[in-house]
């Protein structure tokens, strides 16, 4: 089967094997840019930090992607790693919040949708904070602002400098008041530094 024939029987705009290792979906040897349609090897667009070298079309990178473009190999350790949110107003819109959050964690691996910890930059630690979207859209809920604001403490308290990366839908609404609560939280943290 030639290349071209190999892309014809997959349909037109879509993604041919993932950027991303959250799925083991896809053959995984060429990408088809879905702003452009431009065809890339794997490999090299994740080289290229998931940017499309035709039209410099930036493809989503999750948390765990982000770390390994961030930190230095293996010296990321994550904190708070067992939080991981409720349901205090036993909110339910189409399915229960309870739901939602069991879904996201069992499609992405993560509990909440921000991965915290310590690691080095060229051999200088870092606190780290980093969002992920997949997880119920980055949204902040209690637990991501809990989790922020502990780095952002730990950083204070070790003089170390924190890189935060957000990659937010804002404010989880099914947590109401707590989770617009928690930008203050945070900002109160940042004030401390």
């Amino acid at each position: 089967m030639s290349l071209i024939d190999w892309f014809a029987a997959r349909r037109k705009d879509q993604f041919v094997g993932k950027v991303s290792q959250d799925t083991d979906e896809g053959d995984g040897l060429w990408v088809k840019c879905s702003e452009c349609s431009q065809v890339a090897y794997r490999k090299d667009l994740i080289s290229n930090f998931n940017v499309c070298s035709n039209c410099g079309h930036h493809n989503r990178i999750n948390s765990d992607e982000r770390i390994n473009i961030i930190a230095d190999k293996n010296s990321f350790k994550e904190f708070d790693s067992s939080l991981s949110p409720t349901d205090p107003l036993g909110f339910k819109d189409r399915r229960a919040y309870a739901d939602r959050i069991k879904e996201s964690q069992a499609g992405t691996g993560l509990r909440d949708g921000v991965v915290t910890g310590i690691c080095s930059v060229n051999s200088m630690p870092l606190a780290l904070a980093v969002m992920d979207f997949r997880f119920m859209g980055g949204s902040m809920g209690s637990v991501v602002g809990e989790k922020i604001t502990r780095i952002i403490e730990r950083a204070t308290l070790e003089n170390f400098p924190i890189l935060i990366v957000c990659a937010s839908g804002g404010a989880r609404m099914q947590e109401g008041m707590l989770s617009l609560m928690q930008m203050a939280k945070i900002s109160g943290a940042l004030k401390k530094t």
